[in-house]
């Protein structure tokens, strides 16, 4: 990598302010101090002293620490007040720049690990470059491997020769697969009664890029097992756990059959995991009309792209790793994927499935359904809407199903732009992913396009004077759609000390993620507790209405920073209502077509998104104290801990699992953050520091930031997932996406039925929370 070339900031920001308050004794010795350690680590940078990099860490930390603490009372103020800096920002995210960037990011498909994928990782970075000033020519753009020096310097600023401002991509190399040859033949002996389509229809002058969708990415399942295997079938429903359940307490047997499935309850890679364990041989899985409540074609609704229905051969493509177990890179759990990682073994890997499974369109599944009637059971619940009864099976005739895939290790590319703060060791991450199962307008480039502005119009503000208090991390990542690969995969580099390095745990302050900025008009923000309040008067300042804030479970690019590293996340889109078009999710019809005439017309909720996100971002990037609130925090873990009181009486009234100590745990947390908020809104009204304050303030914003991470187990993780560490909520075992609070108390009881671990569940929650209370009081 050329280092000159990151050194070539064009951006022209107004001169510095001088300070020219003088420096106490004690400051001029941690100054001396900091300038001494900067001298041995920049000799060790350009080679003058040979010693490993971790053993001289330590002088990476000091002058991160000791200079941080100086740059808390040297606090520039801006050129312009807070609130006309927001004022100026929510004027700046433009719907014809938003339509212009989404038409262009979804003109050709971008799965991750093509060759399209890679360019779309360049094309972000030159857009960056080019709102941020910076050079954006090819030969500008900047490409590094993972695992290697220029990588953690850029990351971490521990270079005197990286910017304040840059611009750059990582890769990473995990395991990928892409289809070869599918098929679907349902078989009387011999004969082929009925060969599934497995494609999407084209309408080349209302939708053109359907042109080329199912070639560029055929209809398929990330991550699933190459296989075959022929038999009889049976209906199961939704796949979830009551309803295998269910068949089998009606004598109705999966074993060595295929079994067909409809999308919805729980995460495909369940269903499949959930058949595989069941004993079937094999999964199909549709999307029922049933999924789109009252705009369907037997509604009179038109189909897409003539009315807002389904069009009726759209498939839903998507991953079947089980990412309830652990999201990232199946060969490489807990570790980064370095080209030269050590690896699992190609069956070793516990987040994989284990039998062949294959998406379809409705219209290929009916036959399938309408071959099984009069066969089996109609069981309650198990009914969709198509027009036809819905039977069990097993089936008369034999299905045979093919899915052979090809796969291996394969780069991926992570692509940031980071805006270097005042106080340059607090960050906010903006994040969103970029690779798309086809052409993506919704998922995720709508995303996309939302954080194009943002980074627009932060440049901006920049150039009108704005210094930022805290560092802005800007993240497109990549694979996430596999299973939150390239988040996770950094997740995993920069938080540990044995590869890049404790960045993200040590200075991520709040990690921003936006998925799906506008496939509906139902505004969602999930959130960690200790960030709701801040959303709701954000909403309230903007006069936009929304659903209470959710709490967080898994299915995008947050996970790994919540559940794994303990930072407190969000995430916000707009999101499908009842009586809005139907949104053709991981379909070649999530296209520019279908966004510009059904999912968001004239792009207003992009600008919403942008508004909403940067601001955000800005309110969280400025003041002195950062806005986590762990009173609103602790006030939740009554409800949770009523929630739990209440599945073990019903589990067993008399049984101790140790709630006494929990409930005392959980009062002595909320005594412990009423206090601390006191002593820290002391400081909250503050603009800028006097000597006696900066420490202090530095103490407070060090207890917010690792107050969510207080809830990681100290060893291990969750029972069954210890790649899952937070003890206060995780993606449900057998839901995937969906939220459970006090996750191992919970499961323990609900799934496992065993009193001795939740015992143990108990104490350990009882610890973390006692321990996090005592963390408040320091």
């Amino acid at each position: 990598m050329q280092y000159e070339k990151l050194s070539q900031t064009k951006l022209e920001l107004p001169p510095a302010q001088q300070n020219r308050r003088r420096l106490s004794k004690r400051e001029r010795i941690t100054l001396f101090a900091s300038s001494l350690a900067s001298i041995v680590w920049t000799a060790w940078v350009i080679g003058l002293i040979q010693t490993p990099a971790l053993e001289l860490q330590w002088l990476s930390d000091l002058v991160r620490m000791d200079r941080a603490h100086l740059s808390y009372q040297s606090l520039q103020d801006s050129t312009m007040p807070q609130d006309v800096l927001e004022r100026q920002y929510l004027a700046m995210p433009s719907s014809e720049r938003i339509a212009s960037n989404l038409q262009a990011m979804t003109s050709k498909a971008h799965l991750a690990g093509t060759s399209q994928g890679k360019l779309s990782a360049y094309d972000v970075q030159r857009q960056w470059r080019t709102s941020l000033g910076l050079p954006a020519q090819l030969d500008d753009l900047v490409t590094v491997e993972s695992g290697t020096t220029d990588s953690r310097r850029l990351m971490t600023q521990t270079s005197p020769k990286v910017d304040k401002i840059r611009a750059w991509t990582d890769t990473y190399y995990p395991l990928l697969n892409y289809p070869v040859l599918r098929s679907v033949k349902l078989c009387n002996a011999s004969e082929v009664v009925f060969r599934a389509a497995m494609r999407e229809n084209v309408f080349i002058e209302e939708d053109p890029t359907s042109a080329t969708g199912n070639e560029d990415v055929p209809t398929f399942h990330g991550y699933s097992k190459n296989g075959s295997a022929t038999g009889q079938y049976v209906y199961a429903n939704y796949g979830r756990v009551e309803d295998f359940e269910l068949l089998r307490s009606k004598g109705i047997s999966v074993t060595d059959k295929i079994v067909l499935v409809r999308y919805g309850g729980v995460f495909r890679g369940l269903k499949v995991w959930l058949a595989q364990q069941a004993g079937a041989s094999a999964v199909l899985i549709y999307t029922d009309p049933a999924e789109d409540g009252n705009i369907t074609l037997a509604n009179g609704h038109k189909a897409y792209p003539f009315g807002p229905a389904r069009e009726p051969t759209s498939v839903q493509r998507g991953s079947v790793q089980l990412i309830s177990v652990y999201p990232g890179d199946p060969l490489t759990p807990n570790k980064p994927a370095y080209e030269h990682a050590e690896r699992l073994g190609a069956d070793d890997p516990s987040s994989l499935v284990r039998i062949p499974s294959l998406p379809l369109s409705y219209v290929d599944a009916l036959p399938l359904l309408q071959a099984l009637e009069g066969r089996g059971q109609q069981l309650e619940g198990f009914s969709g809407a198509l027009d036809l009864s819905y039977w069990t099976g097993p089936s008369e005739l034999e299905i045979e199903v093919v899915n052979v895939v090809k796969g291996g290790v394969t780069p991926i590319y992570n692509t940031y732009a980071m805006i270097e703060g005042q106080i340059a060791d607090e960050v906010v991450i903006v994040g969103n992913h970029r690779d798309a199962w086809v052409f993506g307008a919704a998922d995720p480039s709508s995303g996309t396009a939302a954080v194009h502005e943002i980074v627009h119009g932060f440049a901006e503000l920049m150039r009108q004077g704005w210094k930022p208090v805290r560092s802005i991390l800007f993240a497109s990542w990549d694979a996430e759609e596999y299973g939150l690969v390239g988040s996770t995969e950094a997740g995993e580099d920069f938080s540990q000390r044995s590869f890049g390095g404790t960045f993200f745990k040590d200075r991520v302050v709040t990690y921003l993620n936006v998925d799906v900025a506008a496939s509906g008009s139902r505004l969602h923000i999930g959130a960690s507790p200790s960030l709701t309040p801040f959303y709701e008067k954000l909403l309230s300042d903007l006069k936009i209405d929304a659903p209470p804030v959710a709490p967080l479970g898994s299915g995008s690019d947050f996970s790994v920073f919540l559940q794994h590293l303990g930072i407190a996340s969000s995430d916000l889109g707009f999101a499908r209502g009842a009586e809005d078009p139907i949104y053709h999710y991981h379909s070649q019809f999530d296209s520019f077509a279908w966004m510009n005439r059904f999912g968001d017309p004239g792009f207003t909720r992009h600008v919403k998104i942008a508004q909403v996100m940067g601001l955000a971002a800005l309110r969280i990037a400025q003041p002195i104290i950062l806005p986590i609130n762990v009173t609103y925090y602790s006030n939740v873990l009554f409800d949770d801990f009523d929630r739990i009181s209440k599945i073990a009486r019903d589990f067993d009234a008399k049984a101790d699992i140790g709630l006494a100590q929990l409930q005392n745990a959980v009062k002595a947390l909320s005594r412990a953050t009423t206090s601390f908020s006191k002593r820290a809104s002391k400081l909250q009204s503050l603009t800028s520091l006097p000597h006696c304050s900066s420490r202090q303030a530095r103490r407070v914003n060090s207890q917010l930031r690792t107050f969510e991470s207080g809830f990681l187990a100290r060893s291990g993780g969750l029972p069954g997932r210890k790649w899952y560490k937070h003890l206060g909520v995780a993606p449900g075992r057998y839901l995937g996406y969906g939220a459970t609070t006090f996750p191992g108390v919970t499961e323990a009881l609900t799934l496992d039925k065993d009193i001795k671990e939740a015992r143990r569940e108990v104490k350990r929650l009882v610890y973390a929370l006692r321990k996090t209370a005592r963390g408040l009081s320091r």
